[in-house]
């Protein structure tokens, strides 16, 4: 079995800060901290970042696009707009699930002040196919008049509340079927 491997000491530095957050909140992430759970030294970070606030935005960028590379495959191919949302619903729950420091990252991101300052996930180059789509379902009066910003968060925030209910010790796994109705309640919300 071939051994993985080993990371960056940026790479730590961006794991460590993901489970800094995770467990701490972003606010209860600081250098020293990352510094001290990742073996880097202050200085080393602040060669890779200028900033704590440059390296949570880094750590937005990269898992946004991680993300982005899921939602694609939702807005490949035929369908209507109700099972494409349903698709950028579900493939999102897919990606958040498998990766639950990104879910955790993002959940606490879009609540924060940088997260609230920032000019929105759906202006990033990587999705703007999901963009197109979105502003294209407004345009043809598939869905809400509403900014495609707007529904874009919409989605990802029912998504990672459904992550987080998943991911709670005392919940049961969810079934399919509350999935679909996720799903199926996105849709709901959005539809013109």
């Amino acid at each position: 079995m071939a051994k993985k491997p080993a990371l960056s000491r940026k790479e730590q530095v961006q794991l460590t800060a993901l489970q800094l957050i995770r467990s701490n909140g972003i606010q209860g992430a600081s250098m020293a901290d990352i510094s001290a759970g990742s073996g880097v030294a202050v200085g080393t970070i602040y060669h890779h970042f200028e900033s704590r606030e440059a390296l949570i935005d880094a750590l937005r960028v990269q898992l946004a696009e991680q993300l982005a590379l899921s939602l694609q495959a939702g807005l490949s191919g035929k369908g209507s707009h109700k099972e494409k949302i349903q698709s950028l619903w579900n493939n999102a729950y897919a990606f958040f699930s498998k990766n639950p420091l990104a879910a955790s990252f993002m959940d606490q991101y879009l609540s924060s002040a940088q997260g609230a300052s920032s000019s929105g996930l759906l202006k990033m180059k990587g999705l703007s196919a999901v963009s197109d789509f979105l502003k294209d379902a407004i345009k043809q009066g598939k869905v809400r008049k509403v900014e495609a910003e707007w529904l874009f968060e919409w989605l990802l925030s029912s998504v990672l509340t459904t992550v987080r209910v998943s991911n709670n010790k005392h919940m049961a796994a969810i079934a399919k079927k509350s999935l679909d109705m996720g799903a199926e309640m996105c849709w709901s919300a959005f539809k013109a």
